[in-house]
């Protein structure tokens, strides 16, 4: 492990470094910057630290939902593309519906994304659910789309699944932030 002040080697298990004295993580990669005792941060800047680590914890959140509101936006450009090209009223149909459907979604991966600012972790939930029953919908009414667009339906699972965790974590530390300044009081 290297000193994370002066990058010099440091020894498993030293509370501080031998180079430049100043104290090393100890089985964590984030700084001990928390009051063992409160849970919270007893410093203005380790407050701050706290608060930087919330808003990462959020920020990845909300990069995934937004991510597959991107893609959803992608897919609805290419179906509109598909409609204006459509020389049959059947493939037409398909295709209006498609476009529908893809746009509701858009939609509301984007306004998952916008709630995940203030609630990752329902936020990211929330997704996670609605797009497993699309998708387990459309297996069910048609069992040969199973393999049908796989690897991006794994790299969106993926998405939600981190969207998920990072809510999780985000919740787990604001908790803790609350209880901590409920017991300084």
């Amino acid at each position: 492990m290297n000193c994370p002040h002066c990058n010099a080697e440091v020894a498993n298990g030293v509370q501080f470094c031998t180079s430049c004295g100043k104290a090393v993580a100890v089985g964590s990669a984030t700084p001990r910057i928390v009051n063992e005792e409160r849970g919270i941060a007893t410093s203005v800047a380790g407050q701050s630290l706290q608060g930087e680590v919330l808003r990462k914890t959020m920020k990845k959140a909300f990069t995934g939902l937004m991510v597959v509101a991107v893609l959803q936006v992608l897919g609805f450009a290419f179906i509109v593309l598909v409609f204006t090209q459509a020389s049959t009223p059947q493939v037409k149909a398909g295709a209006l519906v498609m476009c529908i459907i893809t746009g509701v979604l858009a939609a509301l991966f984007l306004g998952l994304a916008i709630w995940s600012r203030f609630h990752p972790f329902p936020a990211a939930v929330t997704g996670l659910v609605i797009l497993v029953t699309l998708w387990s919908i459309g297996v069910i009414a048609n069992p040969a789309s199973v393999l049908d667009g796989i690897f991006l339906n794994a790299i969106i699972l993926a998405l939600l699944i981190r969207s998920v965790q990072a809510g999780l974590a985000h919740r787990k530390l604001k908790r803790e932030m609350a209880v901590s300044r409920a017991a300084m009081t």
